[in-house]
C-alpha cells in the first residue's frame, strides 16, 4: 500500500491537496488486480488504510501525522514530508520481493526519479530546523529519564551493598560469639573431666583398701591391730614409759598401713611424706600453744584440767615420738 500511495503521488504531479489524497476503493482495486492476495470481502476494504493509521503510532510517525482519515473512505497522506521514507521503503521492497513488486506495475512504473514538486520544495524550505542548542536540549530531555533511572538503580545498589556489609559484620560477630561460647564450653567440659578424674583418683586412694577381698581383710586386720595397740598404750601408760610409747607408735603405723598397703606408686608415698612433715610442724606449734596455756596462772581451771588429761598427754607423746623419728 505505501508503494501504491507513492505511485499515485508521482503520477498526479505531486500536487498537494490532490495527489496526496487516496481512496480505499482505488487501493482495493489495484491490490486485487495485481493478484497479490485473494479478493476482499464485501465491505472489507475499510481496514486497508486503517492498518496504516494504527501502525504510525507504533513507528513514531505522528510528528507530523503520516496518514489521517477524511471521511467516506478518503485519507490524507503527508507525502511532502514522508516521500523520502516511502522511496526507501520501495527500494527495500524491490530487493526483497521483486516478483510481487512486478505484479504491482505490470505495464509501466512511474518515474521515481522525478524532481520534487514546487509545493514540496517550498514545504521543505519552510520546515523549521533545530539549532545545536535546541538539539542538545532535546537529547538531554530524552536522556533525563534514563539518567534518573540509572541514579535510582545505583542508589538501590549502594543500599543493598551497605545492608549486605552490615549483615556480614553481624554474621561475623555471631560466628565469633558462637566460637567463643563453644571454646568456653569445651574448657568447662575439660575442667569438669579433670575434676572428676581427680576426685575419682582421691576416691580410689581410699577405696583401694576396700576394693578387693584380700585388701579388705588386710585393712580390717590392721585397723584391729591399731585399735588394740592404742588401748594397750593407754592402759600401760605412755608418760616416760617405753612400752607404752612403742605401743602408741605401733598403733599409728598400723593405722597408716591400713589404708596405704595397696599403693604401688611412689607418688602416693611422696604425698604421704609431705603430709607427715606438715603434720609434724602443726603438732609442734600446737604443743607450744598447749604448754604456754597450761603454765599460765591466769588460765581457767577447765583449760588446766584439759591440758592435764590423758588425751593431751598422748598427743604430746606422739609429738615427741615423731620428733625422735
Amino acid at each position: 500500500m505505501p508503494i501504491l500511495i507513492l505511485a499515485k503521488w508521482i503520477r498526479d504531479g505531486k500536487i498537494e491537496g490532490e495527489a496526496n489524497y487516496v481512496r480505499t476503493y482505488e487501493l482495493k482495486r489495484r491490490i486485487e488486480s495485481s493478484m497479490l492476495r485473494p479478493p476482499f470481502k464485501p465491505k472489507g476494504d475499510g481496514g486497508i488504510c486503517g492498518s496504516l493509521t494504527s501502525k504510525q503510532k507504533a513507528r513514531n510517525l505522528t510528528r507530523p501525522i503520516f496518514i489521517e482519515p477524511q471521511g467516506e473512505g478518503i485519507f490524507r497522506v503527508n507525502l511532502p514530508y514522508y516521500e523520502p521514507l516511502l522511496q526507501e521503503y520501495r527500494e527495500k521492497y524491490l530487493k526483497e520481493y521483486s516478483t510481487d513488486y512486478k505484479k504491482l506495475f505490470p505495464d509501466k512504473e512511474p518515474d521515481w526519479g522525478a524532481l520534487p514538486s514546487k509545493d514540496q520544495t517550498e514545504y521543505e524550505e519552510s520546515r523549521p530546523t533545530l539549532s545545536a542548542l535546541e538539539l542538545m536540549d532535546e537529547i538531554h530531555n530524552l536522556l533525563a529519564p534514563i539518567d534518573q533511572a540509572l541514579r535510582e538503580r545505583q542508589q538501590a545498589i549502594a543500599e543493598l551493598t551497605e545492608s549486605n556489609d552490615k549483615l556480614q559484620s553481624e554474621l561475623f560477630a555471631l560466628r565469633a560469639a558462637f566460637q567463643e561460647r563453644r571454646e568456653s564450653r569445651r574448657l568447662v567440659q575439660r575442667w569438669t573431666a579433670i575434676d572428676e578424674t581427680h576426685n575419682q583418683k582421691k576416691e580410689i586412694v581410699m577405696i583401694d583398701s576396700f576394693s578387693k577381698r584380700n585388701n579388705k581383710i588386710k585393712t580390717l586386720i590392721l585397723l584391729v591391730v591399731c585399735g588394740l595397740s592404742a588401748i594397750a598404750s593407754v592402759v600401760v601408760g605412755i608418760d616416760d614409759n617405753p612400752p607404752g610409747v612403742l605401743l602408741a607408735l605401733f598403733a599409728a603405723i598400723a593405722f597408716i598401713l591400713a589404708f596405704s598397703h595397696p599403693w604401688r606408686t611412689a607418688r602416693k608415698f611422696i604425698f604421704l611424706l609431705f603430709a607427715s612433715i606438715l603434720g609434724f610442724v602443726l603438732f609442734i606449734i600446737l604443743n607450744i600453744i598447749l604448754d604456754t596455756a597450761a603454765q599460765d596462772p591466769a588460765t581457767a581451771d577447765a583449760l588446766q584440767d584439759l591440758m592435764q588429761s590423758p588425751i593431751v598427754d598422748a598427743l604430746r607423746s606422739s609429738v615427741k615420738i615423731t620428733s625422735a623419728l
